[in-house]
């Protein structure tokens, strides 16, 4: 038999496993505050504002000022979407501190980084721009559809590949539909190991144990035949 091929790749979500979306979108509904938007009526409007149809997902800041307007109808639409440019181009305040030094770690032990994220390619590719992450990365994806579609040319040649991601869902789906990635579960304030625990899938809360435990896999198995 011929022998297992391990791609030295990482493939990683962006929202919540690098980056600290639920920090960012606080910041985002005080850039509203001064057009009297508060915390409530701004996560309110959120979930009209995301486009969930056939698997797709896309959040969309115009939609979601044109349903705050539709509340304050008085909130000037050119400041406000000056406001939000502000929070987005400072998008490097909220990774979290340790995603840096986490992209850094594999890409000095030879492992190549993709960025698979979802949403609408602007509003994403203005954060990762802003965040100063992309530099790390062989390559970046942004799509509105089921990771598993969007991943799965991107592994089709090999038999092992990473993929990283917060949420459990996507997680099961890659474990079930794609068996030659490796999900790896990133736990924030939301989730728990039992979501994954059925399914064989590890969890850690910190991005230094997934770095560890992805290293640590890699030599063990590097030299495995198939």
């Amino acid at each position: 038999m011929r022998k297992k091929t391990f791609n030295k790749e990482v493939i990683l979500d962006l929202d919540y496993t690098l980056f600290d979306t639920a920090r960012f979108k606080r910041a985002l509904a005080r850039s509203l505050k001064p057009y009297g938007v508060n915390h409530d009526l701004f996560f309110n409007f959120y979930p009209q504002a995301v486009q969930k149809q056939d698997g797709k997902y896309k959040y969309s800041v115009n939609k979601h000022l044109s349903l705050l307007r539709q509340r304050v109808a008085d909130i000037p639409r050119v400041q406000a979407l000056s406001r939000i440019k502000k929070v987005v181009e400072q998008s490097y305040l909220y990774l979290y501190p340790t995603s840096v030094r986490f992209l850094q770690h594999l890409k000095k032990n030879g492992f190549r980084l993709i960025l698979v994220t979802h949403g609408d390619k602007s509003f994403q590719m203005k954060k990762i721009k802003h965040s100063g992450i992309q530099k790390y990365f062989t390559k970046t994806i942004v799509s509105d559809r089921l990771k598993a579609i969007t991943l799965k040319p991107l592994v089709k040649n090999y038999d092992e590949v990473f993929f990283i991601s917060d949420h459990a869902g996507e997680l099961k789906q890659v474990k079930t539909e794609l068996p030659q990635l490796l999900p790896v579960m990133k736990l924030v304030d939301y989730s728990s190991r039992s979501q994954v625990r059925g399914f064989g899938i590890p969890a850690f809360r910190s991005l230094k144990k997934i770095e560890n435990y992805i290293i640590n896999y890699y030599n063990r198995n590097k030299n495995r035949g198939g």
